[in-house]
């Protein structure tokens, strides 16, 4: 008439009990209950987390079929509590049993498949290798227990690695102890630091953060481009020095300014960024404090010691039972050699006089029979003491050692008794640590998993302030635009006044290639040299394998929708490293040249306009030698400007192909545009290729205009283009500047352009050059004055 409420099946729910026939089926749900608290450590099945509006009683759930662990969990808008056992880590067919035994379509198990299904688990169970008191299904690749403790901080089961044996001693095997403790101390990787989350994207800064960026950008340029018109007019007013002056008081006041308002705007960003930092840093003392991975290293430490401790007392004792075990050996063996009394015993040999003799040297019996003793100690002749030691030898051969003696099992039980005690002692102490380390690393990795989630919502935050801090910026552009605006044009208004007031000189020259139609740029063009823009910033970097693989890249497969939604910062860090990485295989090997293209590839996708980084990889590819990848690469670039460096290195590409025409071509425009030392220099090369020997003097006459000490290279090239014209003279005026800037190279001119002989020893007197006169270059007979070193002096004359 009577029922407990939380194990009556649905249908007994709310009815009058005294109306109800009770069947086996009512009991086989009770049942059911029961065998699921205690595989699941006393929970309920259907005590969940209700995700409904109103709170549900257990009562409820029963009635409505509300089981928490199964699979119509979610349906029935229900979910087991956390830190339980999963209904997946029991059998597959217990968990099948449990399905039908709370659902309200199946039949519910009977007892006898209990019984089969428990038995079968039994018989499956695998042993935990951190915690031996843990037994789990076998088919399971961890430990649920483990896990369960992790999550709730709270020992579940004792450790139990020795047993109770028969005769109430432990079977305690410190080898399973060391595995154990080296589990306990290494089972989870406990950091010292809490380690902030590293984001591969940056997240987009805020909408209102981005608007808000623009106006002050916008009003920006506008004082930028209001200054740069009024210090025009101002120059034109009041001259350059007064109109640089009053245009100097204006730049200041808009600098301070600007100071003014980027500060005012960042204000309030960096006090985010600021709080949020400093909850950062409560939140690694809380981590220290909480985790406390030092306690565990130590205690593991220490147990460590202990173990070692126990092999040494078990090495001890297996040495005393040893000892032990000889000595019993001895006494047996002395007590039945001094049972042969030789007063007694006949002795081949020993006549009774000379036995009473031995008597009166108290040597009674075989045991004093020693060969020392009687020959030095006694003074006993030698025939004598051999007779005694060969009966002695005889008696000894009929000696049986009696191992199992009531004496010696007497020592030795006293003996294992006494070790017993201070082993168990060893082994209870070394127990009660790998408790107390056990409870402590379960301890940490529970208070770790509480502080993680934290961390990963604060570093979230810390993110998004940064990046709404950077979408801000400085001021330093709009400063940096107004000094350069305040040099700039008085600079350039001196340039012009200047020009207007000097003759201009033509160098103008005419290619020799009339089908080309291209001419040589004038003097003026030649004093261009538009500064180029800044290097490629990791140009001279030194990557190792394991930094070249831990740059942040995105997947090959990523899309082009995924490309547009991400910030132009983060596509361009991404296209950096592509490239990055793809200068370091190249330079690792030419193998991997295709690796690398397929990352520059990827790296046009991110971000196409990343034209520094691009031209890079095209040096690198000009370094390695190749020629036609660089230009192939350098022709396929998809841009709308081609740079000076770009148009540099192909035209340098084109000269090691011996494309001498498209060298040309290529690096006369670039002069006209950009002119620098380099590309006079190549551009004289280009002539040279194609054997115009007065463009070539003009282009190395140039380079040299420009950087006339540090162009030794284009000292040399020139002198040769000389010797090439049969202008003795100038020829003469380089090979002297070369001997002031590089000796071997002034030797190496002379060599090259009239085939010196080898030198004769000092003091031979004037060396004739190439064959005497008119022969070979058409130059004539050359006299070199030496000094007294036998090198060409500074001033050497070279005469016809």
């Amino acid at each position: 008439e009577v029922g407990v409420a939380t194990h009556l099946a649905p249908e007994l729910q709310r009815a009058n009990l005294r109306e109800v026939d009770r069947t086996p089926e009512h009991d086989n749900f009770a049942l059911a209950v029961v065998i699921f608290q205690l595989l699941f450590l006393g929970r309920h099945p259907f005590s969940g987390n209700y995700l409904g509006e109103k709170d549900k009683t257990l009562e409820d759930c029963i009635l409505e079929y509300r089981f928490a662990y199964g699979t119509n969990a979610k349906s029935k808008n229900v979910q087991q509590p956390p830190g339980t056992l999963f209904l997946n880590e029991v059998s597959p067919t217990i968990t099948e049993l449990f399905e039908r035994a709370f659902d309200e379509e199946n039949e519910r198990p009977e007892p006898r498949e209990w019984v089969e299904s428990l038995v079968d688990l039994s018989n499956n169970l695998a042993q935990c290798g951190i915690n031996p008191g843990h037994r789990f299904f076998n088919e399971l690749l961890s430990c649920p227990w483990c896990r369960i403790e992790s999550q709730t901080g709270l020992m579940l089961f004792p450790f139990t690695f020795s047993e109770e044996q028969n005769d109430g001693d432990r079977a305690f095997n410190i080898f399973t102890v060391e595995k154990l403790i080296d589990n306990l101390g290494n089972q989870r990787n406990l950091p010292v630091k809490l380690e902030k989350p590293i984001s591969l994207i940056e997240p987009d800064p805020l909408p209102e953060i981005v608007e808000s960026a623009k106006a002050h950008k916008s009003e920006q340029f506008l004082y930028i481009g209001g200054y740069f018109l009024a210090l025009i007019f101002l120059n034109a007013i009041f001259g350059i020095v007064l109109g640089t002056f009053f245009g100097f008081v204006i730049m200041l006041i808009l600098i301070g300014h600007f100071k003014t308002l980027n500060n005012n705007h960042q204000e309030s960003l960096k006090q985010n960024l600021y709080e949020a930092e400093q909850k950062w840093n409560e939140l690694e003392k809380e981590w220290t404090l909480s985790a406390s991975p030092h306690n565990v290293f130590f205690d593991t430490k220490a147990i460590k010691e202990k173990v070692n401790d126990y092999k040494t007392f078990q090495l001890s004792t297996s040495k005393k039972l040893k000892k032990l075990e000889k000595n019993h050996r001895h006494k047996e063996f002395t007590d039945y050699l001094s049972s042969f009394h030789i007063a007694n015993n006949e002795i081949d040999g020993v006549p009774s006089e000379e036995r009473e003799k031995l008597a009166d040297k108290k040597i009674w019996t075989a045991a004093e029979v020693e060969e020392k003793r009687l020959l030095y100690y006694h003074k006993v002749d030698n025939d004598l003491t051999q007779k005694l030691l060969n009966w002695r030898k005889g008696l000894e051969s009929n000696f049986v050692y009696k191992p199992n003696s009531e004496s010696f099992k007497e020592d030795k039980n006293k003996f294992l008794e006494e070790n017993r005690i201070e082993r168990r002692n060893i082994e209870k102490e070394i127990e009660r640590s790998i408790e107390k380390l056990r409870a402590d690393s379960v301890k940490v990795e529970h208070n770790q998993k509480l502080v993680i989630p934290q961390s990963e919502d604060l570093a979230k935050e810390i993110s998004q302030c940064k990046s709404n801090l950077n979408v801000v910026g400085d001021s330093s552009f709009a400063m940096t635009s107004l000094i350069l605006i305040t040099f700039i044009v008085p600079f350039f208004a001196s340039v012009i006044t200047l020009s207007n007031q000097t003759q201009r000189y033509d160098y103008s020259i005419n290619s020799s290639d009339s089908s080309s139609g291209s001419s040589f740029p004038s003097s003026s063009d030649s004093k261009i040299n538009v500064p180029t823009k800044d290097a490629y910033p990791y140009s001279d970097e030194k990557l190792t394998e394991d930094a070249m693989n831990g740059l942040a890249v995105p997947n090959e497969d990523i899309t082009d929708e995924d490309i547009e939604n991400i910030s132009f910062s983060s596509r361009r860090d991404w296209s950096n490293n592509l490239i990055r990485q793809a200068i370091w295989l190249l330079k690792d090997s030419k193998n991997n040249l295709k690796k690398a293209e397929a990352k520059v590839m990827l790296a046009k996708r991110i971000e196409p306009k990343n034209i520094k980084a691009f031209e890079e990889f095209g040096k690198t590819l000009y370094e390695k030698h190749l020629y036609e990848k660089s230009l192939e690469f350098f022709t396929k670039l998809e841009t709308t400007e081609i740079s000076s460096v770009i148009q540099l290195y192909m035209g340098m590409n084109y000269l090691e192909l011996q494309n001498y025409k498209a060298a040309r071509e290529m690096l006369l425009e670039l002069v006209r545009n950009d002119a620098s030392t380099k590309a006079y220099y190549k551009l004289g090369m280009a002539y040279k290729g194609l054997r115009d020997y007065e463009a070539a003097e003009k282009s190395f006459e140039y380079a040299i205009q420009m950087d006339s000490l540090n162009n030794v290279d284009a000292h040399y090239e020139l002198g040769y283009i000389y010797f090439k014209l049969k202008d003795k003279e100038s020829f003469n005026k380089q090979y002297a500047k070369l001997l002031d800037l590089d000796e071997e190279k002034a030797s190496e001119l002379l060599e090259n352009s009239y085939k010196l002989p080898p030198k004769l020893p000092k003091g031979e007197g004037e060396v004739k050059v190439d064959g005497g006169s008119g022969s070979g270059n058409g130059m004539g007979d050359f006299k070199v004055s030496e000094s007294s070193s036998g090198k060409p002096n500074a001033d050497a004359e070279i005469r016809r």
